[in-house]
């Protein structure tokens, strides 16, 4: 979807990161759309978000202010209504984008602050699944922004859940190494001479030694992405707490391509472990902050900007 020409008369709407500094973020929201679900002690059908946690999850973000915000689970027609509320709280999105892909239900989406040059929505990636070609479930959304005249990309997934469905597929982590798979391919097709300029996050759900990790993170001699340290101010890094198993693990990621690795600041990300972050979400918003030109020249072996 080429967006050029509409976004060049919204670009000047935007707030502009502060001296090249470009906070991203990724957030599984737990459903935020119709479902049955448990509220207040009684199991309801069909029923949406509970206002607690929607005003929750609100507080979260008005909190870490990203300007890039990829999110999961995000039901169609709630982002606008995510975007429209933030802004009434005075943090104004511009930019919203929303995948429906083979899950119609649990999709993701991105709202952004910067300016954005194009979206490409990632319907058709497919992958071998015993004896059949299946999609991956969720797609892959590619927003590609414009930041000091530096074109990058951000990339938000959310890989097949560990409810199975297939016996000889126990917690579905072939489907998941499949789908990463999938993924890691179509980055490596894209940017053969591994030159790309992009930031890929969203919910694995799985652990960081698991195939599908080692597939988005490529062959440590020939690394697609890095997978980002991050941790709470307590120095913990789970990022998933599951109450009906009383764990607690890190499944979501923010994973930095080389050409990026020396703009990201401060040397790992930062996991949001404030008040209402286990009332917003079973999982915790995860976040790094990008300096671009006007302040790369501060860290050292910065890349140099050149035109892709």
């Amino acid at each position: 979807m080429r967006l050029a020409a509409i976004l060049c008369g919204l670009c000047c709407l935007v707030v502009l990161a502060s001296a090249g500094r470009v906070r991203v973020a990724t957030y599984n929201v737990k459903n935020y759309l119709v479902t049955d679900r448990m509220v207040d002690g009684e199991w309801r059908f069909d029923y949406p978000k509970p206002a607690a946690e929607v005003e929750a999850l609100r507080a979260v973000i008005r909190e870490v202010r990203p300007d890039v915000l990829a999110l999961q689970e995000v039901g169609p027609g709630y982002l606008a209504e995510l975007q429209r509320d933030l802004a009434a709280e005075g943090l104004d999105f511009p930019f919203a984008f929303q995948l429906q892909a083979d899950d119609p239900t649990r999709c993701v989406a991105v709202l952004a602050r910067v300016p954005v040059v194009e979206v490409r929505e990632h319907r058709d990636l497919t992958l071998r699944y015993f004896d059949e070609d299946v999609p991956v479930k969720r797609g892959l959304l590619e927003v590609e922004l414009l930041t000091d005249h530096v074109s990058w990309h951000l990339f938000t997934f959310h890989l097949k859940s560990r409810l199975t469905e297939d016996a000889r597929d126990p917690d579905s982590v072939q489907r998941r190494a499949g789908e990463a798979e999938a993924i890691a391919a179509h980055l490596r097709e894209r940017w053969p001479d591994g030159q790309g300029r992009f930031v890929l996050m969203g919910d694995a759900n799985d652990a960081y030694r698991s195939p599908a990790l080692e597939h988005l993170s490529g062959d440590p001699r020939a690394p697609l992405a890095e997978v980002w340290p991050a941790a709470d101010s307590r120095g913990e890094r789970w990022t998933y707490y599951s109450g009906w198993s009383d764990r607690y693990e890190r499944i979501d990621y923010v994973l930095v391509a080389p050409r990026l690795t020396p703009w990201v600041a401060e040397g790992q990300g930062t996991i949001f472990d404030g008040p209402e972050a286990l009332r917003a979400s079973d999982h915790r918003l995860v976040y790094i902050d990008l300096f671009f030109p006007e302040a790369a020249p501060q860290l050292e072996n910065a890349p140099e900007i050149t035109d892709d």
